[in-house]
């Protein structure tokens, strides 16, 4: 009875040793397959960031292709773009006519005594 019990404790002395074993080998292979999917992630990633600018790079000459022909830009990288730079003149505009306002305030006001009024497009 006693070699059966040195031989079932050696028994599980090497199935718990196996078992670690696969454990560690699973771990392993697990930490390789992160690593792999970050690798992935990041090569996903830069292809993105290239295909945005080839579409970017080619919105522009089709927009430049255009506008040189007379039309309207169509892209909406150019079209956002000239939004902003709209937006930007309009603010720059409306303070310059706030500056001219206090400079010609009163001339201003003796031409609307007297009736004369600023087209709509100059006046806030």
């Amino acid at each position: 009875m006693f070699g059966w019990r040195l031989v079932r404790t050696r028994e599980l002395e090497l199935e718990h040793t196996a078992y670690n074993l696969r454990i560690s080998a699973q771990e392993k292979e697990i930490a390789r397959l992160t690593e792999y999917v970050a690798k992935c992630e990041r090569l996903i990633e830069h292809e993105r960031e290239r295909i945005d600018s080839e579409r970017e790079r080619a919105d522009r000459t089709t927009d430049a292709l255009l506008q040189q022909s007379g039309l309207p830009a169509t892209s909406t990288t150019v079209l956002t773009e000239q939004k902003a730079k709209a937006a930007e003149t309009k603010i720059a505009v409306d303070e310059h006519m706030k500056q001219l306002a206090e400079i010609y305030g009163e001339q201003m006001e003796e031409l609307a005594e007297e009736g004369l009024t600023m087209p709509d497009g100059l006046m806030n």
